[in-house]
């Protein structure tokens, strides 16, 4: 009986595959069509801020005028914000640099194959940590079906963002920290990047400092230090005060503590007779919301509660406490490096709602190998049988709902992060709460629940990649937005 159960489940994993890999096909063949003809507002800043820094000039305060170059143009650059809309590091700017010579649109194409070759690795690699075949297969269904068809992907793809290259970095990190304590070094020396990167996984280091992993520890400091001083011939001390300062001032705008309205900019700079080299490729081509599920603006939105960076950073510090506690309590249950790296990262990822700025959609592709960690710590069998199985899937199907309303989107980010917390700590502390690791029974309410989310995200993903126009918006409502500007 159990050979024909573990039979008939190998049969639906290997048709639920099937479908994933038809849904990230066409998801890819989408993304094909949309680089070709619109998109990349995000990508557009990156590459004129390192053109900026490549010629010397401010990259996060530059404001354009008519008598500067027009490939230094952004068009969707707001004139009455002090700053610009680059919000990457002088790190992220000197690997775009590298590219400088090539034409926008070329950069376009180029930074789709970049992103889809990251992601297919990424999940290549995850799949690699495992000796299970059944592992194997949900590893690769929740990449290409939950990621590669899903909501967020597809606007990471279409506004040209970087998340993927930080979820491959930490990837690449795990799979040589799982293969033994020889690669620490290296392990080390991927974090520093990584931190230089992006300065939110520093808080990764964390557990390492707490279990007294001193390779690694050592090993990422001299990283990040020896790249921070690589880059500084390029990139200047004054460079990093000005990204900082930005950085400020973008969290300030966020809760309308300064009012841009009230900003005086002399109009006439912004109004140009020239065509550019993009002009085809700014627009927003996503006729669905942007939502904001930070926790500053969360709590902006729906209670009107403002919180500054100095409050934010109140609630950061207690978090990390809070986490540093449970670590130094649970000691010896999470001496294991599977569940070190995991706790480290589900800090950085809980961090992510503590930053100043909007916390967009995109966002949530950092979260594939702390979702697959956490996989791994169930028996994947147990994966549409678990109870807490059914928050993961209402979250990944509130968190694709593409028209359907922003709040959902909101609220399936949070039921997705709840997840990942009460699945450490119910793992953690599995021989207390044992009863919620067991599977139901094959008719439990529960069960049904689960294939009903699965289901219903799979075919809703189908229907909105196979009706193209229902998310790239190339109407004349679109050409309108152009036109307006260039106003």
């Amino acid at each position: 009986m159990k050979n024909n159960q573990l039979t008939n489940f190998n049969n639906l994993l290997n048709l639920i595959l099937v479908f994933s890999i038809f849904i990230a096909i066409i998801g890819l063949l989408n993304d094909i069509v949309n680089t070709k003809y619109e998109g990349g507002v995000d990508l557009v800043n990156r590459v004129i801020g390192a053109r900026l820094l490549t010629r010397g000039m401010n990259p996060y305060f530059y404001k354009w005028n008519p008598n500067d170059n027009i490939d230094l143009l952004d068009p969707v650059d707001s004139p009455k914000k002090i700053m610009n809309r680059v919000t990457v590091p002088p790190t992220i700017l000197i690997l775009h640099s590298s590219m400088g010579t090539l034409s926008y649109r070329f950069q376009r194409q180029l930074w789709l194959g970049i992103q889809w070759s990251l992601l297919l690795l990424t999940i290549f690699l995850l799949s690699k940590m495992t000796s299970s075949r059944i592992a194997l297969k949900v590893i690769w269904i929740f990449g290409l079906l939950f990621i590669s068809g899903s909501y967020f992907w597809r606007l990471h793809i279409e506004v040209g963002q970087i998340y993927i290259l930080y979820t491959f970095l930490v990837t690449l990190s795990l799979w040589f920290y799982m293969k033994g304590t020889k690669y620490d070094i290296l392990v080390g020396s991927l974090l520093g990047l990584l931190i230089l990167l992006r300065s939110p996984y520093l808080l990764i280091m964390l557990p390492f400092l707490i279990f007294r992993n001193w390779r690694i520890l050592v090993s990422s400091a001299i990283s990040f230090i020896t790249l921070f001083l690589i880059s500084l011939p390029l990139a200047g001390l004054k460079t990093w005060r000005a990204y900082y300062d930005a950085m400020r001032m973008h969290g300030l705008y966020h809760i309308e503590l300064i009012d841009a309205g009230k900003v005086k900019i002399d109009q006439s700079l912004y109004i140009i007779d020239k065509v550019m080299e993009w002009l085809r490729s700014y627009s927003w081509t996503f006729n669905s919301p942007l939502y904001d599920s930070s926790l500053q603006g969360f709590l902006y939105q729906f209670l009107k509660v403002t919180l500054t960076s100095n409050h934010l950073l109140i609630l950061l510090v207690i978090t990390i406490l809070a986490t540093s506690l449970f670590i130094l309590k649970n000691y010896s249950k999470l001496n294991d490096r599977k569940l070190i790296f995991m706790s480290g990262l589900l800090l950085v990822f809980l961090s992510e709602f503590f930053i100043p700025a909007s916390r967009n959609p995109y966002n949530n592709v950092i979260w594939l190998p702390v979702f697959v960690l956490l996989l791994y710590s169930f028996n994947i069998r147990l994966l549409l049988f678990n109870p807490l199985s059914a928050l993961l899937i209402f979250g990944l199907v509130l968190s694709n709902s593409f028209n359907l309303s922003e709040n959902m989107n909101i609220f399936g980010d949070f039921a997705l992060m709840l997840f990942c917390l009460l699945s450490f700590y119910i793992h953690v502390n599995a021989d207390r709460m044992a009863n919620l690791l067991v599977p139901r029974s094959r008719n439990s309410a529960v069960q049904y629940l689960n294939i009903f989310y699965l289901i219903f995200g799979s075919v809703k993903e189908i229907i909105q990649l196979l009706n193209i126009d229902d998310y790239l918006n190339r109407s004349s409502e679109n050409q309108y937005k152009k036109d307006k500007v260039l106003q």
